[in-house]
């Protein structure tokens, strides 16, 4: 899926297709053949997006 795609499968779920939950959405979708962690997953996204926190990338995938 592209950026587009998570971004429209957000909004057809009520939620706001924020950068982080894509990256987030992303980086499970890269990993189809294992289970990540939530550090896993944030340290696949803190390269490309610094900013993000660990508690962030918690609250995200609760909510998703």
């Amino acid at each position: 899926m592209n950026r587009n795609d998570w971004k429209s499968l957000l909004r057809e779920k009520g939620l706001k297709a924020t950068n982080q939950r894509i990256l987030i959405l992303e980086a499970l979708a890269d990993s189809e053949d294992r289970h990540l962690t939530v550090e896993e997953i944030y340290d696949s996204i803190k390269a490309e997006f610094p900013g993000i926190g660990l508690a962030t990338v918690y609250r995200n995938i609760q909510l998703l």
